[in-house]
């Protein structure tokens, strides 16, 4: 596969997983989704309900917030992704 193939299907398996995208190199990027944890409003919320949100919170946290993918082209053209 040329190098320009492989950055063509690179822009495509980023786009398809319509992410925001951290870091591209020509045969491998790094994808984000998800959105961070806004931590300053879950303490409030905690404070607010006497700690009754702070079981929330801890599963927003644990379960929410940013995710990266690193995806990966071959020679051949296949994508393989990875959890990072």
């Amino acid at each position: 596969m040329a190098a320009g193939e492989a950055l063509r299907e690179m822009d495509r398996a980023v786009r398809s997983h319509g992410r925001r995208l951290e870091h591209r190199g020509d045969f491998q990027a790094i994808v984000v989704q998800g959105k961070p944890v806004n931590h300053v409003l879950h303490l409030f919320l905690t404070i607010f309900t006497l700690g009754f949100w702070a079981i929330n919170w801890l599963c927003i946290a644990l379960a929410g917030g940013e995710k990266r993918v690193a995806l990966q082209v071959d020679e051949a053209g296949r994508f393989r992704t990875k959890p990072l």
